[in-house]
């Protein structure tokens, strides 16, 4: 904002000092060609010391007019009012562009003001525009000077002029010091601005001064106070540790008087202790003193060079800005003086608050060498307590995000749970079925047993008739020879041997067959068993909420795979009606069912 207060008038500047000096050096080329033609006229006349002066003469008319330069002079003074007005409403539109910037200045100024701090970045650009302001301002002081002298030659020659040609060309004369004036006016109005701009601006360093020094003495304060309050946790836990000192020395002494009967080694052993526990504090304390009085010295002497470059800096700042602005008239000049006092004495109060403060630091500092040996422990348990803290924080947050998570998985959960539960009531109906099935199985298995048990005993009978040899052989090739050589005898019919024989082979074969499913149902059974627990304890205890993805997605395979399974089953079902199982079983009893029935009751009779 600032930056564009002072860009916004410096083209305008640059155009009318431009101007200014092309005019400047015709007046001087003119002047001093006349002083030089008149140097002997201006010793009789007297010097002109004021305008004010060379207003007062007296101007004679000339009687002798001539009447061929009448015409000439009523063209001239035409144009010339022509000119005048056009310069007058040239010069009306400058001003009111210059108000409209002054106005627009004013309300960025209220801005600015509330954006100080922001403009504490931009104070070195700003000090090399109001040094250009300020060579500008002297220039024009210049200027003035020279116009002022320019227009006393001015008059002087008109004074000194011969009397026929001043009724001539008064008006001529009249117009050309209108001009003048209102030249004047312009470079005194501009310089006005200037010095405005100039106050305004001092006035703003005022401020930020003032603002500063507020600032550095609230800083103080609340370092004082923290300081204090720091000065009394340190007392309070120093007495603290004093008192559990106390009691841990008189604990010790109670154990040392409880273990030592003797009255010799509870004196030695007492007096030992006092003096360790003695020489050790000494030494703390001795150390501590030393090292925060070195700390103390340190820091005073730093701060009071710190304290002391700002105001210096401060000072010469105002300094330089006072002697390099341009002097201000005199009421400006009593404010400023009054404000230069103002902050005198609040310089002086700060040298005796600092003075205060150094006798307050000088008392803490006596008190503090007992006292800051706790600081570094207090600093240790402090950076764990914030460690511990924000480990607790760490993992609150991630209990959150877990929480979150959860919720989040559960959601998406339900209808897999929903399928889930609708899957183990299936699953529980065809675990029944197969159960139901195994018992079948198991009891066809008993039955198999039984004929195992009497083949063995018929074998065994019959091998007591056998070498070792037959008996290899028998085992390695097929018995029907041998059981036809050996029992060719006591048979009648050797056809319902072979029957029987052939029944028996393949009631085993059956049965190798049964066994290898009876097995594969078993293991299917378990890993049904086992996941159907696994399901219920997740569900009783809550934890199938922390189902990892991989297993997931492996269930949601498994039922997808379960389910073409059971579209499979379903289309064989429809084209079989029944289970092949059922179908193999069936087949059996038709064909080996009379011949069972036979064998159960010769075993039932036989048990």
């Amino acid at each position: 904002m600032e930056d564009e207060q002072v860009k916004i008038p410096e083209s305008e500047v640059t155009t009318e000092l431009e101007k200014f000096e092309e005019s400047e050096a015709e007046t001087e080329m003119s002047t001093m060609s006349k002083e030089e033609s008149d140097s002997s006229e201006s010793d009789s006349s007297g010097v002109l010391e004021n305008i004010e002066d060379v207003q007062r003469l007296i101007v004679k008319k000339s009687k002798d007019a001539v009447v061929k330069k009448e015409p000439s002079r009523e063209k001239v003074a035409e144009k010339v009012e022509e000119t005048e007005f056009d310069k007058e409403d040239e010069d009306s539109s400058q001003k009111a562009e210059e108000d409209k910037v002054l106005e627009e200045l004013g309300q960025k100024e209220k801005e600015d003001l509330l954006s100080v701090e922001e403009a504490e970045l931009k104070k070195e650009e700003e000090r090399r525009e109001k040094m250009k302001v300020l060579l500008t301002g002297y220039l024009e002081l210049k200027t003035k000077k020279e116009i002022e002298k320019a227009m006393l030659n001015e008059k002087k020659i008109l004074s000194q002029w011969l009397y026929p040609f001043r009724g001539a060309y008064q008006k001529e004369w009249e117009l050309e010091m209108k001009k003048l004036k209102l030249g004047f006016q312009k470079a005194l109005d501009y310089k006005k601005s200037h010095i405005h701009a100039i106050q305004r601006e001092r006035k703003l360093v005022e401020l930020n001064h003032l603002w500063a020094d507020s600032s550095y003495y609230r800083m103080s304060e609340e370092l004082f106070d923290f300081t204090r309050m720091r000065c009394e946790k340190l007392k309070n836990h120093y007495l603290e540790e004093l008192e559990e000192t106390k009691r841990y020395y008189l604990e010790r002494e109670k154990e040392i008087v409880n273990k030592c009967t003797k009255a010799e080694e509870r004196a030695k052993v007492l007096a030992y202790m006092r003096k360790s526990v003695r020489e050790k504090t000494l030494q703390k304390t001795q150390q501590t003193l030393e090292n925060y009085k070195t700390e103390g010295e340190f820091l005073r002497a730093k701060e009071m060079e710190i304290i002391k470059e700002k105001h210096m800096t401060y000072v010469e700042m105002i300094a330089q800005e006072l002697k390099s602005s341009i002097s201000p008239p005199e009421h400006k000049m009593e404010e400023i003086r009054a404000l230069f006092e103002e902050w005198k004495r609040k310089y002086d109060s700060f040298l005796e608050v600092s003075d205060k403060n150094r006798k307050d630091l000088e008392q803490l500092g006596e008190e503090l060498p007992g006292l800051e040996l706790k600081v570094a422990k207090a600093k240790k348990i402090l950076e764990e307590l914030r460690a511990e803290n924000k480990m607790i924080k760490r993992k609150e947050a991630d209990e959150i995000i877990r929480s979150q998570k959860i919720s989040k998985k559960y959601e998406s959960l339900r209808p897999s749970l929903r399928k889930m539960i609708t899957a183990s009531e299936e699953v529980m109906t065809t675990l029944r079925e197969r159960k139901a099935k195994l018992d079948k199985i198991m009891k066809l298995k008993r039955f198999c047993d039984q004929l195992e048990m009497e083949c063995d005993s018929q074998k065994c009978f019959q091998n007591s008739f056998l070498e070792t040899d037959e008996i290899r052989q028998i085992n390695e090739n097929d018995c029907l020879p041998l059981i036809r050589d050996v029992c060719s005898e006591d048979i009648e019919d050797h056809n319902l041997l072979e029957n029987f024989y052939r029944k028996v082979n393949w009631v085993k074969l059956q049965n190798k067959y049964l066994q290898h499913d009876i097995e594969n149902l078993r293991i299917e059974n378990m890993a049904l068993r086992s996941d159907m627990r696994k399901y219920l304890h997740l569900i009783v205890s809550g934890e199938w909420k922390r189902i990892p993805e991989r297993e997931f997605q492996a269930m949601q395979e498994s039922e997808s795979a379960s389910e073409q399974r059971r579209s499979i089953k379903e289309r064989d079902e429809k084209s079989c009606q029944e289970d092949p199982t059922y179908t193999n079983l069936q087949l059996l009893d038709l064909k080996y069912g009379a011949t069972n029935k036979k064998i159960i009751e010769r075993g039932e009779k036989l048990i």
